[in-house]
């Protein structure tokens, strides 16, 4: 069972188990408030909701170690 929390409404932060190191994963094609934005709280809280109990498959177009200036994966 994979580790899995809101950032925010577009950035999950996931792990492939309770033990492993998670990573911020930014969601393609999703645009979302921030948490300090309007609505940003709503999204945050949605996101996990809508994704429970969901199988998950994490595909980065990206090299494994490159992260962001916003320390995620994008």
């Amino acid at each position: 069972m994979a580790k899995w929390s809101g950032v925010d409404g577009d950035t999950p932060q996931l792990a492939e188990s309770p033990q492993a190191r998670s990573v911020k994963v930014r969601l393609a094609d999703i645009d979302t408030s921030e948490r300090d934005q309007a609505y940003g709280r709503d999204a945050t809280q949605l996101l996990p909701r809508l994704a429970f109990g969901r199988s998950l498959c994490a595909t980065t177009t990206v090299d494994r170690g490159a992260i962001s200036h916003w320390r995620r994966m994008e």
